[in-house]
């Protein structure tokens, strides 16, 4: 099995949180990892002339069900759930 990896830079200036769940999965597969469950719609404040969503939907290349292998120059290889949080917080 081949992955496409690509890699995403946010912008953490124009919003200060990532707007995604994440769940961990593991199986005999070998399909272990921690995946992006949902993502915070961007719904458009009109009044404001702005958008309000996290980092990850205003920037639209993350989906739902993606890996997410590194972030930081920290591997999730064979994190939990709540090291992932820790490192995405």
């Amino acid at each position: 099995m081949s992955l496409d990896v690509d890699t995403v830079i946010l912008n953490m200036d124009t919003v200060n949180f990532l707007g995604i769940s994440i769940v961990g999965q593991s199986s005999a597969r070998g399909d272990n990892g921690i995946y992006v469950a949902n993502i915070m719609k961007v719904i458009p404040l009109q009044a404001a002339n702005i958008a309000s969503g996290g980092a990850v939907a205003l920037d639209g290349r993350i989906s739902a069900g993606d890996m997410i292998l590194q972030v930081n120059d920290i591997s999730f290889d064979n994190f939990t759930n709540d090291q992932a949080v820790d490192v995405l917080r």
